[in-house]
């Protein structure tokens, strides 16, 4: 499980890091939007596995 949350941090910072410097390139603020759009939706990913994760270990 690990190595696949390993896999999709790196997926993203590399997306993110694209989003940076396609704006910075072109000046247009659609790449920013998907960028946020991305961070966003990792985060909202990351909490419900955290908050399963924990209720499993919880009902162990």
């Amino acid at each position: 499980m690990f190595g696949l949350l390993r896999l999709w941090l790196i997926g993203l910072i590399l997306f993110l890091g694209w989003a940076i410097l396609s704006y910075k390139l072109t000046g247009n603020r659609g790449y920013l939007m998907k960028a946020r759009a991305a961070w966003r939706g990792s985060l909202y990913l990351a909490g419900a596995i955290f908050a399963i994760w924990l209720l499993l270990r919880l009902l162990r």
